[in-house]
């Protein structure tokens, strides 16, 4: 992924990286750019998959509106982004 858009997986080559090639400073906020981005994907899994933190019997499941449209929302963009 790398030659196309320069990520890198890891977190601390990824700093690495930022802090060789922008600095220290803006090595900092490109890290806390990626914890963000962390935080940000765990509630949106959060919201599309709450069955998973709630310990419902998962064979009567059937997802509730809201969850639906989230996973469409974010399913859609994912394949526009991309």
């Amino acid at each position: 992924v790398g030659s196309i858009s320069g990520a890198a997986f890891n977190p601390a080559v990824a700093l690495g990286l930022d802090v060789k090639s922008f600095g220290l400073g803006w090595g900092i906020w490109y890290g806390l750019a990626e914890l963000f981005g962390a935080a940000l994907a765990a509630l949106f899994f959060q919201i599309v998959r709450p069955e998973d933190q709630s310990g419902q019997d998962l064979v009567n499941y059937s997802p509730a509106l809201p969850t639906k449209l989230m996973s469409e929302f974010l399913g859609t963009f994912m394949l526009v982004l991309t």
